[in-house]
């Protein structure tokens, strides 16, 4: 919703300051569909499924982007000879997509959590040499925060290593790769960007 809301937003406005605030909202909601929808899978899946769930959802994200590329590379185009993007175009298809999502997802019938009570009792059941989890300190009805207090080394651990990954530049390499290949004088400009994502896919 919030991805929706916040592509909507940027279809409509023109201020500079307006489009920051529509991308802090879709980073967001992307950043919380990070975080929810694998814990969710986790929850819901059966344990025999749960990595190949876990892996098909990592796989629609990038073909999802791998789509966006195609359809702004050549389906959304403006500008004279269809020399750019036409991101306003775009980000009102994908705001449709989006509602079209949230209006779908209140016909799917209430889940049933299989194989565990809750995203930490999975957490619980993990044994680590180096970062050896408190079994018996986990209250299932306590505050994420308190019951996240024996796992803090765990957490900066998976943190640090997200972090990294964002300043490693790979955003950079997503989000300007066509128009540098095309800068570069390479034909195909798009289809060749596009392919970063699909390199990811494969």
């Amino acid at each position: 919703a919030l991805l929706g809301i916040g592509m909507s937003w940027v279809a409509a406005r023109e201020a500079a300051l307006e489009l920051c605030a529509a991308r802090v909202l879709q980073g967001l909601g992307v950043g919380l569909q990070s975080v929810v929808v694998p814990a969710l899978l986790a929850e819901l899946s059966p344990p025999h499924l749960r990595g190949r769930i876990g892996t098909l959802n990592a796989v629609a994200i990038i073909f999802g982007a791998f789509v966006c590329f195609l359809l702004g590379g050549f389906v959304f185009r403006a500008g004279p000879n269809s020399s750019f993007c036409d991101w306003r175009g775009l980000a009102a298809f994908i705001s449709m997509v989006a509602a079209l999502l949230v209006i779908s997802s209140f016909t799917l019938p209430k889940p049933t959590p299989v194989g565990m009570a809750s995203p930490l009792s999975a957490v619980r059941n993990v044994r680590f040499r180096r970062f050896p989890l408190p079994q018996d300190s986990i209250d299932p009805e306590a505050p994420l925060c308190q019951a996240m207090k024996g796992y803090r080394r765990l957490v900066l651990a998976g943190l640090v290593a997200l972090v990294w990954q964002q300043l490693s530049g790979i955003n950079a390499v997503i989000f300007f790769g066509q128009s540098l290949l095309k800068d570069a004088g390479l034909r195909d400009a798009n289809l060749l960007g596009s392919s970063v994502l699909l390199v990811q896919l494969v």
